[in-house]
């Protein structure tokens, strides 16, 4: 079955368990707005799908903006996205993966900065 833009619009609001209102805040747009587009008297623009998509990672724009694929993208923590245990400690490790790569980075630039005071140190020994 093909839906439109309205009705994917409606079941967003649905599975996301929010308010017009929020999605309409959320796409900058007005409640006005979101309700003629639910009833597919108007069809949303460029900025308002885009706005939504930034407030919810989570959805497959795909979806949103063409009816192809699922609502919500794999692996995307976020309102109305069920993770497995195992898909949410995968993302806590990857987080700790990836804080711990900018500690190395930190930690390079730090002895980077030693090592060339020490090679100013040793010049001015020298002399």
């Amino acid at each position: 079955m093909e839906t439109t833009v309205g009705q994917r619009i409606k079941m967003l609001i649905t599975a996301l368990g929010i308010k017009q209102t929020d999605l309409a805040g959320h796409a900058m747009t007005s409640k006005q707005n979101i309700s003629t587009i639910m009833s597919d008297v108007n069809q949303p623009g460029a900025p308002v799908l885009i706005n939504i998509l930034r407030a919810y990672p989570q959805i497959d724009a795909n979806w949103l903006i063409m009816g192809i694929g699922d609502m919500f993208l794999p692996n995307v923590d976020g309102p109305g996205v069920k993770l497995t245990p195992s898909q949410i400690a995968m993302n806590q490790k990857l987080k700790e993966i990836e804080h711990l790569n900018k500690e190395i980075e930190h930690y390079k630039e730090v002895i980077k900065l030693k090592d060339e005071l020490l090679e100013e140190v040793r010049s001015k020994l020298k002399k």
